[in-house]
């Protein structure tokens, strides 16, 4: 069995597959991080992943030019898959609300993200074209905060980051053992009443304003249950958090472990 990797160190994501004995010349972006923002030396330590389980730690070392060479460690640490995959639809809203769903979704667990166009979303839907620049922006900036979100928070597999969709294709096409859509009109969640454990979980979340009363019928149509996080109106940065944490509680990694008495 590999021993645990050391906590502490930096973690850098790189991209595989690793080879042993062979260098790993890092792009000049990452050279630049290593080296001007965390200040890293020559022969010291960081933690690198793939973002698909595997990660091991990696000596620094100079090359010739202004990019850094990184020589890793093997065996390779292999991480285990999540307990349960889950997939967020994730409706757009402002800017910052949307960024801090995309990072915290990230620590909470899920594994699938697909960032959704709603009725109310307040967003510029011309700006969402296959060809459009301004997609093609936001979408590398989104995935950058996702894997930035996997360094800090010690996730080893990235969740995959879906292109933008309207809500009804998004109903339409998911698939899930469990699939709901959250919304203060929808029924009490009630986890207790599920005798199986689910391994997969679709749920969506709506923007400021929530959902139309036609999207909510079209849910319906799909299958999905229409269901509420409690008494409270939730914002839309806040809703994500809230039914991944549930999530996680009873069907994930959070599950309380029962007990184990000596005898």
């Amino acid at each position: 069995m590999n021993k645990p990797l050391p906590r502490g160190l930096s973690r850098l994501y790189i991209p595989g597959p690793w080879q042993p004995n062979q260098p790993i010349t890092l792009e000049k972006k990452n050279s630049h991080y290593l080296k001007n923002v965390l200040r890293k030396k020559n022969d010291e330590v960081i933690m690198i992943f793939d973002g698909q389980g595997s990660s091991t730690t990696a000596t620094l070392r100079a090359s010739k030019t202004a990019q850094i060479e990184l020589i890793p460690k093997f065996p390779l640490q292999q991480s285990p898959p999540p307990t349960i995959n889950i997939h967020l639809g994730l409706s757009l809203s402002k800017q910052s609300s949307i960024e801090l769903s995309l990072q915290k979704s990230v620590e909470l667990g899920a594994t699938q993200i697909t960032p959704l166009i709603t009725d109310f979303s307040q967003v510029k839907t011309s700006l969402f074209k296959n060809d459009s620049p301004e997609l093609i922006k936001k979408m590398a900036r989104w995935q950058d905060i996702v894997i930035q979100s996997c360094q800090q928070c010690q996730q080893d597999h990235i969740p995959t980051l879906n292109p933008v969709v309207h809500l009804p294709n998004w109903l339409d096409q998911t698939k899930a053992e469990l699939k709901w859509v959250l919304d203060p009109r929808g029924h009490d969640i009630n986890t207790t009443s599920l005798t199986t454990q689910p391994n997969s979980i679709a749920f969506a979340t709506g923007p400021e304003g929530g959902f139309s009363e036609s999207e909510l019928q079209q849910a319906d149509q799909a299958q999905f249950q229409v269901l509420k996080l409690g008494p409270r109106i939730l914002r839309a940065e806040t809703a994500p958090m809230v039914g991944l944490s549930l999530i996680q509680f009873h069907y994930g990694d959070m599950r309380p472990q029962p007990e184990t008495r000596s005898t």
